[in-house]
């Protein structure tokens, strides 16, 4: 898997989330206190934008519909 940097580290807060191009590809990146995690930037099942969710149960995207 390749590594992109998309951001530096402070312009991401904990618990904040943010949609970013890696190379060809969009992804959500989201700062959680044990570290930074990337996922695709729409819910699967209704297209919708994830960075309009919410992190819950401390680790987990909720989609926002």
């Amino acid at each position: 898997m390749a590594r992109h940097l998309v951001c530096k580290e402070s312009e991401l807060p904990v618990g904040e989330m943010k949609p970013f191009k890696a190379g060809d590809t969009s992804v959500l990146v989201y700062h959680l206190e044990d570290g930074f995690y990337s996922t695709q930037t729409n819910c699967t099942h209704t297209f919708a934008p994830l960075r309009r969710g919410k992190i819950v149960d401390g680790h987990r995207v909720r989609c926002p519909l």
